[in-house]
């Protein structure tokens, strides 16, 4: 497969930012309120959000083979349904998913 998704600069630069707040998060050097705590929080949401930027990648490289690669329309819900049901080796569920 050609170049990801992911690969775009702008995403690239996310997914570094989250990189960063993760490694901030496990320090545990936060105090529980206050603006530090605030951005903290903010830092998380990053962090809980930057497997999104990955998601049209890993859909891709999971049902590339059968002809499926996702567009910028397929909801992430569906996305992450169809991958969560071929991993565990329902790729007939995810077929069903997908035409459905």
């Amino acid at each position: 497969m050609g170049k990801k998704i992911s690969d775009n600069p702008t995403a690239a630069e996310m997914m570094q930012a989250a990189e960063a707040a993760r490694l901030i998060a496990s320090l545990g050097i936060v105090p529980p309120d206050g603006p530090l705590a605030d951005a903290a929080k903010a830092l998380a949401d990053v962090v809980d959000k930057a497997g999104v930027l990955t998601l049209p990648d890993r859909f891709n490289t999971a049902f590339s083979g059968v002809g499926w690669v996702t567009c910028g329309s397929m909801p992430t819900e569906a996305m992450e349904s169809a991958i969560a049901l071929k991993t565990a080796g329902r790729v007939e569920g995810a077929t069903k998913l997908g035409a459905g």
